[in-house]
């Protein structure tokens, strides 16, 4: 009996199964088996699917499973009723639904996306052909599929600019470009930094060492100091500051903090951790105290509890420097007062039986960089007394209320 190693996902109410043997097939949604067997097989799109046949040949199959007359070197999806194949010549072309022949062959060409397909002529020059098969006027030195109306297009000076569906040039020449996305599109300037254009051209203000699409509203963009960071459809920066932050993606998006926990954040930036995930946080990065939200807690005198000892630690701190001003010595002592919170902490979460991961390699690494990091402050403490003293100027009472 024949036995299932494998599901792929289903598309268009089928989905390519790894069979024992080695073979692939399809199963429908009540997990029947359709009759074909082949030696690789691809998700249905558009009512077919591509399968490569044992003779090396590629071909497709419709929702019955039917094998078309056509077989090819190579051959892709199909995208807007058309698909890319591979002729016994090594020229490429296309074929509709009904798997005839498109005029035209080309050295290499591509999906068809918004209507259009960008092509690689003869000549080593790159264009796009409509539905039709017509080519477009201009030629490139490379193209890119069309995406919100413009296409991105390689120009012979080595510049990159967009075109809209008439072909026409949109104004601007760049180092690079990325697609147009929700209205924007991220391209670089001459001097290396990152921008963002909207469908007009018009350059947005902020410039970045690197800039992401736009998803749900939002843009990833890397700062001058290496954080990463969103922005909105305005071009405002939004507060939280990272590691690594990736794309939003239904609400959320994954991004790393200072000390390497991941989690998801929504729109306002509310970062979503478990309980115990936000006790590690805060027993590794107590300074951001001020990010945990209380109502991610079900005890809400455990979180008094943490509040209350990080007040009580800065307010220790705070009032040891302020004693030594003037005789503040280069001492272990004193550099150990400075991250005694951190301990304070530790402690709280022993007492209330809240047991911590066992601290990975990694973590050791961090630990270790943290030590040298407290022998480099005792050997330029002036540098962290002036921290200390801003410091005392910023947390007053009215801000250890916000806690």
């Amino acid at each position: 009996m024949t036995e299932i190693k494998r599901i792929f996902e289903f598309h268009e109410g089928f989905a390519c199964v790894k069979l024992d043997d080695g073979k692939y097939a399809y199963i429908d949604r009540n997990g029947k088996l359709q009759n074909g067997r082949y030696k690789w097989a691809d998700s249905y799109s558009e009512g077919f699917a591509l399968v490569e046949l044992d003779d090396g040949k590629y071909a497709y199959i419709d929702r019955n499973g039917k094998l078309q007359s056509g077989r090819y070197e190579f051959a892709d999806s199909y995208h807007e009723g058309f698909a890319v194949v591979k002729l016994d010549d090594e020229k490429y072309a296309y074929i509709d639904r009904n798997g005839k022949l498109q005029d035209g062959r080309y050295e290499w060409a591509y999906f068809y996306s918004e209507g259009f397909a960008c092509v690689k002529l003869d000549d080593g020059k790159y264009a796009y052909i409509d539905r039709n098969g017509k080519l477009q006027d201009g030629r490139y030195k490379w193209t890119y599929f069309y995406s919100e109306g413009f296409a991105r297009v390689k120009l012979d000076d080595s510049k990159w600019a967009f075109i809209d569906k008439n072909g026409n040039l949109q104004n601007g020449r760049y180092v690079s470009v990325g697609r147009y996305h929700e209205g924007f599109a991220s391209v670089q300037l001459d001097d290396g930094k990152y921008a963002y254009i909207d469908r007009n051209g018009k350059l947005q203000s902020g410039r970045y060492e690197f800039a992401g699409s736009y998803h749900e509203g939002f843009a990833v963009v890397k700062l001058d100091d290496g954080k990463y960071a969103y922005i909105d459809r305005n071009g405002k920066l939004q507060s939280g500051r990272y590691k690594f932050a990736g794309s939003y993606h239904e609400g959320f998006a994954v991004v790393k903090l200072d000390d390497g926990t991941e989690c998801d954040i929504d729109y306002e930036g509310n970062l979503d951790l478990t309980k115990k995930e936000w006790l590690e946080h805060i027993s590794k990065s107590p300074q951001n105290y001020k990010l945990i939200p209380p109502h991610r807690f079900d005890n809400k005198n455990f979180m008094k509890e943490i509040n209350e000892t990080i007040k009580r630690a800065l307010f220790n701190c705070i009032d040891e420097v302020k004693f030594n001003t003037n005789n503040f010595a280069e001492s272990e002592k004193k550099l150990q007062e400075r991250v005694m919170f951190v301990n304070e902490i530790m402690e709280i979460i022993n007492t209330k039986k809240e047991k911590v991961k066992k601290q990975s390699e990694q973590r050791e690494k961090e630990i270790k960089l943290q030590t040298r990091e407290i022998e480099e402050q005792r050997q330029k403490f002036d540098n962290i007394k002036s921290e200390v003293f801003e410091k005392i100027q910023i947390l007053d009472n009215d801000g250890l209320q916000r806690i």
